[in-house]
Protein backbone atom coordinates (compact mmCIF):
# COMPACT_ATOMS: atom_id res chain seq x y z
CA UNK A 1 0.00 0.00 0.00
CA UNK A 2 2.63 2.17 0.91
CA UNK A 3 4.50 1.52 -2.76
CA UNK A 4 1.35 2.57 -4.38
CA UNK A 5 0.77 5.84 -1.98
CA UNK A 6 4.13 6.88 -3.05
CA UNK A 7 3.92 6.16 -6.33
CA UNK A 8 -0.04 8.03 -6.66
CA UNK A 9 1.44 10.86 -5.26
CA UNK A 10 4.96 11.45 -7.18
CA UNK A 11 2.37 10.99 -10.38
CA UNK A 12 -0.06 13.98 -9.46
CA UNK A 13 3.12 16.12 -8.22
CA UNK A 14 4.40 15.79 -11.04
CA UNK A 15 1.30 16.95 -12.81
CA UNK A 16 0.74 20.04 -10.56
CA UNK A 17 0.96 23.25 -12.20
CA UNK A 18 1.44 23.77 -15.82
CA UNK A 19 5.05 23.53 -15.81
CA UNK A 20 6.36 27.47 -15.70
CA UNK A 21 7.84 26.11 -12.15
CA UNK A 22 10.75 24.83 -13.90
CA UNK A 23 13.88 26.63 -14.63
CA UNK A 24 14.11 28.52 -17.78
CA UNK A 25 10.27 28.45 -18.28
CA UNK A 26 7.91 31.54 -17.95
CA UNK A 27 8.25 35.38 -17.77
CA UNK A 28 11.09 35.52 -15.57
CA UNK A 29 12.53 31.71 -15.87
CA UNK A 30 14.74 32.72 -18.73
CA UNK A 31 16.78 35.86 -16.77
CA UNK A 32 16.60 33.66 -13.43
CA UNK A 33 18.15 30.84 -15.17
CA UNK A 34 20.97 32.76 -16.74
CA UNK A 35 21.49 34.63 -13.48
CA UNK A 36 22.15 31.01 -12.05
CA UNK A 37 24.16 29.57 -14.70
CA UNK A 38 26.64 32.79 -14.23
CA UNK A 39 26.38 31.80 -9.96
CA UNK A 40 25.57 34.94 -9.03
CA UNK A 41 24.50 36.06 -5.07
CA UNK A 42 21.08 36.94 -4.47
CA UNK A 43 21.64 40.60 -4.48
CA UNK A 44 23.52 40.78 -7.74
CA UNK A 45 20.78 38.17 -9.26
CA UNK A 46 17.70 40.50 -8.96
CA UNK A 47 19.54 43.68 -9.66
CA UNK A 48 20.46 41.56 -13.20
CA UNK A 49 17.21 39.87 -13.57
CA UNK A 50 15.52 43.44 -13.60
CA UNK A 51 18.15 44.50 -15.99
CA UNK A 52 17.87 42.01 -17.93
CA UNK A 53 14.00 41.95 -18.59
CA UNK A 54 13.98 45.34 -19.45
CA UNK A 55 17.08 44.63 -21.94
CA UNK A 56 14.85 41.28 -23.66
CA UNK A 57 11.83 43.61 -23.28
CA UNK A 58 13.44 46.21 -25.93
CA UNK A 59 14.78 43.33 -27.57
CA UNK A 60 11.34 41.89 -28.15
CA UNK A 61 9.88 45.20 -29.35
CA UNK A 62 12.53 46.02 -31.86
CA UNK A 63 12.42 42.06 -33.51
CA UNK A 64 8.60 42.58 -33.48
CA UNK A 65 8.89 45.77 -35.74
CA UNK A 66 10.30 43.62 -38.22
CA UNK A 67 7.99 41.38 -38.64
CA UNK A 68 5.66 42.03 -41.83
CA UNK A 69 1.94 42.45 -41.14
CA UNK A 70 0.46 39.02 -42.51
CA UNK A 71 -3.33 38.28 -42.70
CA UNK A 72 -4.43 34.74 -41.61
CA UNK A 73 -6.27 32.70 -44.46
CA UNK A 74 -10.16 32.64 -44.68
CA UNK A 75 -11.32 29.66 -42.84
CA UNK A 76 -11.24 26.35 -44.72
CA UNK A 77 -8.15 28.30 -47.08
CA UNK A 78 -4.67 26.83 -47.16
CA UNK A 79 -2.34 29.58 -46.23
CA UNK A 80 -0.97 30.88 -49.66
CA UNK A 81 2.77 30.89 -50.43
CA UNK A 82 4.71 33.79 -50.99
CA UNK A 83 5.46 34.75 -54.20
CA UNK A 84 9.72 35.28 -55.53
CA UNK A 85 10.17 38.90 -54.34
CA UNK A 86 11.33 41.39 -57.11
CA UNK A 87 14.75 42.93 -57.76
CA UNK A 88 13.98 46.11 -55.67
CA UNK A 89 11.40 43.96 -53.22
CA UNK A 90 14.79 42.16 -52.22
CA UNK A 91 16.67 44.83 -52.12
CA UNK A 92 14.36 46.38 -49.12
CA UNK A 93 14.24 43.28 -47.95
CA UNK A 94 18.03 43.22 -47.20
CA UNK A 95 18.05 46.82 -46.10
CA UNK A 96 15.31 46.05 -43.73
CA UNK A 97 17.58 42.97 -42.28
CA UNK A 98 20.67 45.03 -42.13
CA UNK A 99 18.62 47.88 -40.10
CA UNK A 100 17.41 45.19 -37.87
CA UNK A 101 20.35 43.87 -37.07
CA UNK A 102 21.90 47.59 -36.35
CA UNK A 103 18.82 47.75 -33.91
CA UNK A 104 19.98 44.84 -31.92
CA UNK A 105 23.47 45.77 -31.84
CA UNK A 106 22.20 48.93 -30.84
CA UNK A 107 20.36 47.59 -28.15
CA UNK A 108 23.04 44.91 -26.88
CA UNK A 109 25.78 47.99 -26.55
CA UNK A 110 23.35 50.38 -24.90
CA UNK A 111 22.52 47.40 -21.94
CA UNK A 112 26.66 46.47 -21.64
CA UNK A 113 27.31 49.05 -19.10
CA UNK A 114 24.18 48.57 -17.31
CA UNK A 115 25.24 45.19 -17.02
CA UNK A 116 28.53 45.68 -15.79
CA UNK A 117 27.15 47.28 -12.99
CA UNK A 118 26.19 43.43 -11.82
CA UNK A 119 28.81 41.50 -14.03
CA UNK A 120 32.48 41.11 -14.86
CA UNK A 121 32.95 41.44 -18.63
CA UNK A 122 34.19 37.68 -18.09
CA UNK A 123 30.28 37.24 -16.89
CA UNK A 124 28.78 39.37 -19.50
CA UNK A 125 30.48 37.27 -22.51
CA UNK A 126 29.54 34.30 -20.79
CA UNK A 127 25.52 35.60 -20.68
CA UNK A 128 26.26 36.28 -24.42
CA UNK A 129 27.19 32.79 -24.92
CA UNK A 130 24.52 31.40 -22.88
CA UNK A 131 21.93 32.96 -24.68
CA UNK A 132 23.34 31.48 -27.91
CA UNK A 133 23.41 28.49 -26.36
CA UNK A 134 19.67 28.62 -25.37
CA UNK A 135 18.12 30.03 -28.48
CA UNK A 136 20.14 28.04 -30.92
CA UNK A 137 18.49 24.79 -28.39
CA UNK A 138 14.92 26.77 -29.02
CA UNK A 139 15.26 26.71 -32.67
CA UNK A 140 16.72 22.87 -33.51
CA UNK A 141 13.74 22.13 -30.72
CA UNK A 142 11.32 24.19 -32.90
CA UNK A 143 12.79 22.61 -36.05
CA UNK A 144 12.65 19.03 -34.93
CA UNK A 145 9.14 19.49 -33.41
CA UNK A 146 8.25 20.48 -37.40
CA UNK A 147 9.54 17.52 -38.91
CA UNK A 148 12.63 19.26 -39.92
CA UNK A 149 16.27 17.40 -40.44
CA UNK A 150 19.17 18.84 -38.89
CA UNK A 151 19.99 22.14 -37.02
CA UNK A 152 19.07 24.62 -39.66
CA UNK A 153 16.13 24.30 -42.26
CA UNK A 154 17.22 23.94 -46.22
CA UNK A 155 17.27 27.18 -48.01
CA UNK A 156 14.18 28.82 -48.67
CA UNK A 157 15.18 28.70 -52.33
CA UNK A 158 17.74 27.80 -55.04
CA UNK A 159 20.58 29.94 -55.71
CA UNK A 160 20.07 32.33 -58.32
CA UNK A 161 21.52 30.95 -61.68
CA UNK A 162 24.54 32.69 -63.18
CA UNK A 163 23.78 35.77 -65.25
CA UNK A 164 24.73 35.95 -68.57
Amino acid sequence: MLILLVGVSQSILAQKGNGAHRKGHGPDGFAGAAAMALHLSSEDSVKFVAIYKEYMKERREAHKEMKPEVAPPAEGEAPAKPAEPTEEEAEKMIKEQFEQSRKMIEITEAYYPKFRTVLSARQVLSLYRYERFKFDNARNEMNRRRGKEGPRPEMPCPPPAAQE
